[in-house]
């Protein structure tokens, strides 16, 4: 049997779970931005930081819980390979919203903003 098939007749408890776990930038009370890896847990870097476009350009997504709204983004895939563009989506009620957000480098906070607030307004219209 090839390796690869081997996995997939372990029983269900042998296997590894695929974690749906992903990266959090949320908004909290005292006015700051918290990000959130799975993997590192908190991390301190300041948003639009050069710090911060590494960090999101290591993404293939992630969510946004802003002071005007949320939504979860993802990295756009082209031809099979992961490319530079972003897209946010909103699901409320079995409807879905979706925005273009642009390429990594222009994800600053504002820009996250200013998406979700676009996002909850369409949402809201309906």
């Amino acid at each position: 049997m090839p390796p690869f098939l081997a996995s997939f007749f372990l029983p269900s408890f042998e296997r590894s779970p695929r974690s749906r776990v992903v990266s959090l930038i949320e908004y909290a009370a005292d006015g700051a931005y918290v990000i959130i890896s799975p993997q590192k847990g908190e991390l301190f870097f300041a948003p639009d930081s050069p710090q911060w476009f590494e960090w999101l350009a290591s993404l293939s997504s992630f969510r946004f819980i802003g002071q005007l709204g949320r939504f979860s983004a993802h990295r756009e895939v082209r031809h099979g390979q992961s490319s530079r563009r972003w897209s946010a989506n909103l699901s409320i009620h079995n409807r879905n919203y979706t925005c273009y957000l642009g390429i990594t480098d222009n994800l600053t906070i504002s820009c996250l903003e200013q998406t979700a607030a676009i996002l909850q307004s369409r949402a809201k219209s309906l």
